[in-house]
């Protein structure tokens, strides 16, 4: 598990600064930290609602069902990602 879900973090991380330029790097990133604060948090409350709802027995059992169907799910949206360079401009000679 944590060869997948514990090393995602860092890997966007890497990725984002592959692909942010750098004029626009540091609010990529805050952007990025927001999101994922904000997301993770509804994220932990709606499994808590679910676990509250159906009661320890049921609840963890369901909420352990939903959290690897959005693993898998989120492995069959990323199978279809290639790794390819980023293509720069070379505005250096604008308007020359």
């Amino acid at each position: 598990m944590s060869a997948f879900v514990y090393e995602e973090s860092s890997l966007l991380q890497a990725l984002l600064a592959d692909v942010a330029p750098p004029a626009i790097r540091d609010v990529a990133f805050a952007s990025y930290f927001t999101l994922m604060f904000v997301i993770g948090a509804i994220w932990a409350a709606v499994l808590g609602l679910i676990v509250a709802a159906l009661g320890n027995e049921t609840g963890f059992t369901v909420i352990f069902v939903i959290m690897a169907l959005s693993y898998v799910l989120a492995g069959i949206v990323v199978l279809g990602i290639r790794a390819g360079g980023r293509v720069v401009e070379d505005v250096s000679d604008a308007g020359g």
